[in-house]
């Protein structure tokens, strides 16, 4: 897990998770308990111990059977009894651990309340590493025995991949999990192994990652304010995907993914932004530097030439207010009702600006659909051509060729940014277009990224900003 604010344990976070959500795993079936009354009920010497001491003397108990536990989460619908009964209890836990491997990456992997679906490529080397030398046989029982997975046609089987796979809906809930402690010696020490493992391939990978994940050895988590937050919201998927991550994290669930846009997948990533103000690092609050509108801003490069179009486009990417920069200026064009200081209307129509415009299909014969697309041909006749030509180049398809090179462009610049001050002792973690920092590091960051981008012959509105809650 994070390292927690105070010092507190993995068992008391999950105690204080347990007492406000609910526990989602049952006590092992030959727990002991701590004290028994004897006889046949007399009130003997042994039997005066109070109420209060029983219950002391449990929870040291517990927390002394608990400091060397492993657990691990699966989605709601697993049935581990029948898994273990069929297959044996240490291969049966390595095939709860393949299991864990999709959903738990496929959860901290999205962020947005409404995209709970966990999706993952079944990498032939992830599998074998969790599942041994008989994953591939724990694979097809999962899709053909089971029923746990289902082939994906999102991603193209090939010779690099085990095959492509999705966790089935229709088997498993996953907007709810269940917590399993591993029992085996094989079990606890596959997962362990796996994940130091993927850090370790992470940070070898370039010093660049190297600084990352160090910076993310380095973060602490207040377990107890976030939990409290979370508590006080109102029910629905937003307060429920909350409660999943924060277990997830308590967990010591961690992504280290490195995509091949060169977009890279740590904790911050995949957590909520009102859960990232509960990380700090080394006692100090984290501060975040965004650029402001990255790839409306990528996207001027399509222009061929420096016309009054593409200045004209700049100016409204790189205004030094957000009042009058891209967002704001889509919405007024379109004619749209969005309150941009809501996150979460922000997040909404920023996701139907790209669908619509950067990462639509091209236009068919029909014309423009969507306001936002309406608004963005008629302000932007050039730039909606150049962008439609550059589709049929790289292929039609949202996240087409197009948009892989933008989130490249995006990528590099941070990665620049971040191999200028790798050596400085500040930490750096990415958040895609924006790097995480301390106060000493902001001055620095901004400096570098603006340098990255110049490079790139554009000039980004930078927005740096407090990310640890105060107080």
């Amino acid at each position: 897990m994070i390292k927690a604010l105070n010092g507190r344990s993995q068992v008391e976070v999950l105690a204080e998770f347990d007492q406000l959500f609910g526990g989602s795993a049952s006590a092992p079936a030959d727990y002991p308990m701590a004290y028994r009354r004897k006889g046949n009920g007399e009130n003997n010497e042994e039997d005066k111990i109070t109420q209060k001491s029983v219950g002391e003397a449990l929870a040291a108990d517990i927390k002394s059977r608990n400091s060397n536990k492993i657990f691990i989460l699966l989605p709601d619908g697993i049935k581990s009894d029948e898994i273990l009964e069929r297959l044996g209890r240490s291969l049966g836990e390595r095939y709860l651990l393949i299991i864990s491997s999709f959903y738990s990456r496929g959860l901290l992997k999205k962020k947005v309340k409404k995209e709970l679906g966990n999706y993952l490529a079944g990498h032939w080397r992830i599998l074998r590493k969790i599942g041994g030398e008989k994953y591939a046989q724990l694979t097809k029982m999962a899709v053909n025995d089971f029923h746990h997975l289902k082939r994906s046609a999102r991603v193209p089987i090939s010779g690099v991949q085990s095959g492509s796979y999705a966790l089935n809906a229709e088997t498993l809930n996953l907007k709810r999990q269940v917590r399993y402690e591993l029992t085996t010696v094989h079990g606890k020490h596959a997962r362990s192994e796996h994940q130091r493992e993927r850090r370790r391939e992470f940070a070898a990978k370039h010093s660049v990652y190297s600084k990352i994940a160090a910076s993310v050895d380095g973060l602490s988590f207040d377990y107890a304010a976030a939990i409290a937050y979370v508590a006080t919201m109102p029910d629905g998927e937003a307060k429920s995907h909350r409660v999943l991550v924060l277990e997830q994290l308590a967990l010591g669930e961690m992504p280290w993914v490195l995509d091949k846009q060169g977009r890279n997948y740590t904790v911050l990533v995949g957590v909520p932004r009102d859960i990232r103000v509960f990380f700090s690092f080394g006692g100090e609050p984290l501060w975040v530097v965004d650029v402001s509108s990255s790839q409306p801003m990528l996207h001027a490069l399509l222009y061929p030439t420096d016309e009054k179009e593409k200045k004209r486009y700049l100016g409204i990417v790189q205004a030094k207010s957000a009042d009058k920069g891209f967002w704001a200026f889509m919405r007024d064009a379109a004619g749209a009702k969005y309150d941009l200081k809501d996150d979460e209307q922000k997040a909404e129509m920023k996701e139907l600006i790209f669908r619509q415009v950067f990462y639509a299909f091209t236009e068919g014969k029909r014309g423009t659909t969507g306001v936002f697309a309406k608004a963005f041909k008629k302000e932007f006749p050039l730039l909606w051509s150049y962008i439609n030509a550059a589709k049929k180049e790289h292929g039609p398809k949202q996240s087409s060729g197009l948009s892989k090179t933008m989130m490249w462009v995006e990528a590099w610049a941070v990665f620049e940014a971040i191999k200028e001050l790798k050596d400085k002792p500040y930490p750096l973690i990415t958040i895609h277009d924006a790097i995480v920092t301390t106060k000493d590091g902001v001055e620095d960051v901004v400096a570098a990224l603006s340098a990255a981008f110049v490079t790139a012959k554009l000039e980004p509105r930078l927005a740096a900003k407090l990310l640890t809650a105060s107080g």
